[in-house]
C-alpha cells in the first residue's frame, strides 16, 4: 500500500509518524511545501496525543528535550462571575462524576485539580508514590512538526515541493503534480488544512457547525518571564475568547472571535493588551466552522482542519486530530466517515454550551441566545441518565466537564444530584467517594522530573485502556 501523505503541520506530521510506525508495511510518503508557512502557535493537548507520542516511539525523547510543558486543565476566566478550573479529572471520568454529584447532594463541590495548581502544586501521592489524575502537554506546533519529521526522516520517504495540479477520474485520484513530478498513490491523506487541496476536487458535502466564530486572531510564542503556569487559560473577550498557552519561560497567544462584531485592528489591539505585547506582531485569519459529511471521499482521507473546525476551545481541534488518525487505520471508509461525524457533533453541542452561557455583557455576547436555566437542569439530568455517560471517549469527557459548566451558572438541587446518583450502585459510589479522599489533599511543588515521570506514568497506563 502507497499512501501518500500531502501537508507538513502537525496533522501531517502526526499522520506520517503514526501511519509508519502502526503499518510499517505501508510506503508512506510526505509532500510538504517549503513555501507555504504553517502558523507557529501554541498547542493545547489531551491525553490522547501521549498515546500518538508512545505509539510513535517517541515519548521519551520528547519530554527529555523539554520540547513541552504540562498542561493540568483549562482555566477559564470571565465567563461568569466565578472563575472555572477545568482541570483533569481526580482518578477518572466516572469516578469524579460520582463523588462530584455525591458533594451536591451535601451541598458541596467537590473539586477536580483545582487552584492549587496556580501555587505550583501538582497532583502527586509521594506516600504510595502514585499520580492520580491523567496530564496533557503544552506544544510548540512548529517544533514538534519538525521533531516527528526528523525523527522519521528514514521511514518515510520526503518529496519537498507544491501541488501544482491533480488528475482524476470519477472514481479516484490518479495523481498529484507536485512542481513537475508525478506522484501516484493507492490512498491519499489530505492534511492541507482549510484548502483541502485534495479533497475539495470531489466537493464533498459541507456540514456547517453555526458556532459564533469565523475568525483568529494569533501571536507567535514569544518569550514570557512567567515559568510556573500550568494551565492552558480561555479568557471571554468582547467578541469571543482568548487562549495563552504557556511553556517554560514562553507562550502562545490568540483570540477566536467574530469578525463581524470587531474587526481585524481591535481584535489585535485586545489580544495584544492580554498578551502584553506588540499588536504589530499579530496574524489573522478566516474560517467556517463546520466538517465534511464524508471526510474519506473516494481515495482520499481528509485530517485535520481539511476535514472540519469547529472551535480551538478545549483543545478539541487537535483531539479530535489525533483520533482520525487511529480511527483511520482501525476502520474503513464507512465507519472513518461515522466516528468523524460523531466527533464533530459531540463537540458541537458540548462547545455551544459555553457560548450560550456566557454572562459578559457585549454586542457579541448579547447576540447568543442563552440557555434558560430550566433547560440547563434538563441538561445536567441527560448528560447522566443515558447509556454511555461513564465512558473514556469523548462522552466520558463532556459529560463530566458540561456538569461543572452548568453547576457555574446554576444551582443544582440537592434533590436533582441525588436523582441522578441512586442510579450508581452504591458499591461505585462509595468506592469512588473513599479512593477520592485518599487523594484529594496530596500535592506536592513541581519540578520538571516529576512531570517527566508523570508523562511516563500515564503513557504506560494507556496499555490498560
Amino acid at each position: 500500500m502507497r499512501v501518500v501523505v500531502v501537508g507538513a503541520g502537525t496533522t501531517g506530521a502526526m499522520a506520517c509518524g503514526l501511519i509508519a510506525s502502526l503499518r510499517p508495511d505501508w510506503d508512506v510518503v510526505n509532500v510538504r511545501s517549503k513555501d507555504i508557512p504553517i502558523v507557529g502557535v501554541g498547542e493545547s493537548t489531551t491525553p490522547i496525543f501521549v498515546k500518538a507520542l508512545r505509539d510513535m516511539g517517541l515519548i521519551q525523547k520528547f519530554i527529555d528535550n523539554r520540547l513541552c510543558w504540562p498542561k493540568y486543565g483549562v482555566k477559564f476566566v470571565d465567563w461568569h462571575d466565578k472563575q472555572f478550573y477545568g482541570g483533569w479529572a481526580i482518578n477518572n471520568f466516572e469516578e469524579e462524576t460520582i463523588t462530584y454529584l455525591y458533594g451536591l447532594t451535601k451541598g458541596e463541590r467537590i473539586g477536580r485539580l483545582d487552584q492549587r495548581i496556580d501555587e505550583g502544586l501538582v497532583p502527586y501521592d509521594k506516600d504510595n508514590n502514585k499520580f492520580f489524575s491523567v496530564i496533557g502537554l503544552h506544544i510548540d506546533a512548529n517544533e514538534t512538526s519538525k521533531f516527528i519529521f526528523e525523527e522519521f526522516k528514514d521511514k518515510i520517504t520526503t518529496v519537498y515541493g507544491t501541488v501544482v495540479g491533480l488528475v482524476r477520474n470519477e472514481e479516484k485520484l490518479l495523481t498529484i503534480n507536485v512542481d513537475g513530478q508525478v506522484i501516484e498513490a493507492d490512498l491519499w491523506i489530505d492534511c492541507t488544512g482549510f484548502s483541502r487541496k485534495l479533497i475539495s476536487t470531489f466537493m464533498p458535502e459541507f456540514v456547517p457547525s453555526n458556532l459564533p466564530v469565523n475568525a483568529a486572531a494569533f501571536i507567535p510564542i514569544v518569550p514570557n518571564k512567567k515559568d510556573m503556569d500550568f494551565w492552558t487559560t480561555a479568557r471571554a473577550g468582547n467578541a469571543g475568547w482568548m487562549w495563552n498557552i504557556p511553556f517554560e519561560n514562553r507562550s502562545g497567544t490568540g483570540y477566536v472571535y467574530n469578525k463581524d462584531f470587531l474587526d481585524k485592528n481591535e481584535a489585535a489591539e485586545e489580544l495584544a493588551n492580554f498578551a502584553n505585547q506588540d499588536s504589530a506582531q499579530v496574524g489573522h485569519f478566516e474560517f467556517t466552522g463546520g466538517w465534511l459529511k464524508e471526510p474519506w471521499t473516494s481515495n482520499i482521507v481528509s485530517m485535520g482542519l481539511a476535514a472540519g473546525f469547529l472551535d480551538a476551545l478545549d483543545a478539541s481541534s487537535l483531539h479530535v486530530t489525533v483520533r482520525q488518525v487511529y480511527n483511520f487505520l482501525g476502520n474503513n471508509r464507512e465507519k472513518y466517515n461515522e466516528l468523524t461525524t460523531y466527533d464533530f457533533q459531540r463537540l458541537l453541542d458540548y462547545i455551544s454550551i459555553y457560548y450560550k452561557t456566557c454572562k459578559i455583557d457585549s454586542e457579541f455576547w448579547n447576540s447568543i441566545e442563552q440557555i434558560k436555566e430550566e433547560e440547563l437542569v434538563q441538561m445536567f439530568k441527560d448528560a447522566f441518565l443515558r447509556e454511555g455517560w461513564n465512558s473514556y471517549d469523548l462522552s466520558g469527557f463532556t459529560n463530566s466537564i458540561t456538569a461543572r459548566i452548568i453547576t457555574n451558572r446554576v444551582d443544582i438541587s440537592k434533590d436533582v444530584a441525588y436523582e441522578i446518583l441512586k442510579t450508581i450502585p452504591f458499591e461505585e459510589t462509595k468506592f469512588a467517594i473513599d479512593k477520592y479522599n485518599k487523594v484529594k489533599d496530596k500535592y506536592v511543588p513541581f519540578t520538571y522530573d516529576l512531570f517527566k515521570s508523570h508523562v511516563m506514568d500515564m503513557s504506560q497506563a494507556w496499555d490498560n485502556r
